[in-house]
């Protein structure tokens, strides 16, 4: 059963008051949107900086940029200027109305604004109170600046990115430490809604980007923690050690990544290819492996380039040897198994000329009431006269706020 099918999803019902721009907030309260929450995006008259992201000009004059519609479809948008006082009462109302604030300003801004922890709790005590930050609300390096690129090169994750004969640090070519550091403060969000459910009590959730960046480098962290060995690059070998698994160019020009790492997935790949020079005498124990190097990726290069990269992929994933064509983004998300997994939702983009966009989903399925966009990404201000009224002002007091340039109104 797709995880979209009937049945409450899991945190209908939980208002959020989201006061995230660009990338590492708003994908984590995007997380949220599609659990069921109702997720109330305030933004700056101007709009969320991301809205104007990305190379498909019609999107970004309309400011609705690719980007800023995956990470914020579902939500409502409330345009303030949190500059002056009128707007400011208004977020109070809404904090008073809130389970969950995300932020992901620098330390110290949103507390210039009158909606730090301490001020928001004492509207409404049991508020969850989410902040994202590149470095945290503590310790020596608090008021860094940073953006994803910044955290990936000072965690040391670019250190282990790229081929062994290079030092050259490499960037991971998506933002990463935004993405991880995203669903971090989901997690957090969610756990907290859980103890608050259970034991009574909001929460302060502190989620920094370089904690995340060196969280997501478990793999390599661990084995430094432990033992005191400093993770070198491995390329697409992958950390195993086995000369047995990487990339190599297939006799149709395409790349395949084959990861037989254990010997007996080396054993069958040796036992398939039948292949005079790669036998188990030779290569058959991670030792051998170890020790020839050189000439078992010669070697395996020799093999994988008598066959196509899906004959590769077909055929050694059928003896259970780990294997797969090496594809573009584009061509990933048109796999079948894509489709068949329900992973890919229309971004209702109708009236900007793309009635055929799609966004992704969270990634996880339930049997019922699971996670699913609930609509498409809102315009600057669309939700600001709905939210205002139902906060008690009238219509003629909304135009007012209007006029004045308090509110913004789609």
């Amino acid at each position: 059963m797709n995880s979209a099918s009937a049945g409450p999803r899991p945190l209908e019902g939980i208002r959020v008051l989201d006061f995230t721009h660009v990338m590492a907030g708003p994908f984590s309260t995007n997380y949220l949107s599609q659990l069921g929450a109702r997720v109330i995006k305030i933004e700056s008259l101007g709009g969320d900086v991301f809205r104007y992201y990305g190379d498909d000009m019609t999107l970004k004059e309309a400011g609705m940029a690719a980007a800023f519609v995956g990470a914020n479809a579902g939500k409502e948008s409330v345009a303030l200027d949190l500059t002056k006082p009128e707007a400011r009462e208004i977020v109070r109302k809404l904090v008073a109305q809130a389970d969950v604030l995300v932020e992901n300003f620098r330390p110290g801004s949103i507390e210039r604004l009158g909606f730090d922890y301490e001020s928001c709790v004492g509207i409404k005590p049991d508020l969850i109170y989410c902040s994202i930050s590149g470095f945290g609300q503590t310790g020596p390096m608090r008021d860094y600046p940073a953006i994803d690129n910044i955290v990936q090169a000072m965690s040391g994750l670019m250190s282990v990115s790229g081929q062994p004969d290079s030092d050259e640090p490499i960037r991971i070519g998506v933002p990463a430490v935004d993405t991880f550091a995203a669903t971090t403060a989901a997690l957090a969000i969610l756990a907290a809604i859980v103890q608050r459910e259970r034991f009574g009590g909001g929460q302060r959730i502190d989620v920094s980007m370089l904690d995340a960046a060196l969280v997501f480098l478990y793999g390599t962290a661990t084995p430094y923690l432990i033992s005191g060995i400093v993770a070198q690059k491995t390329g697409n070998a992958g950390y195993s050690g086995s000369q047995a698994a990487g990339v190599f160019e297939c006799s149709d020009g395409r790349l395949v990544s084959i990861g037989a790492v254990q010997d007996s997935q080396v054993h069958r790949l040796i036992d398939f290819v039948k292949h005079p020079d790669f036998t188990r005498e030779r290569f058959g124990t991670m030792a051998l492996r170890l020790e020839s190097g050189p000439a078992l990726a010669a070697t395996l290069r020799e093999v994988i380039s008598t066959r196509t990269a899906a004959e590769w992929e077909s055929e050694l994933t059928a003896i259970n040897v780990p294997c797969g064509v090496v594809r573009t983004v584009p061509e990933a998300l048109e796999l079948a198994q894509v489709a068949e997994r329900g992973l890919l939702e229309s971004a209702e983009l109708d009236g900007l000329g793309r009635p055929d966009a799609r966004i992704l989903t969270s990634g996880f399925r339930f049997e019922h009431g699971g996670p699913r966009v609930s609509g498409g990404a809102p315009r600057l201000g669309e939700h600001t006269r709905a939210t205002l009224i139902e906060l008690g002002l009238s219509e003629a007091e909304v135009d007012a706020l209007a006029e004045d340039h308090v509110i913004g109104l789609a």
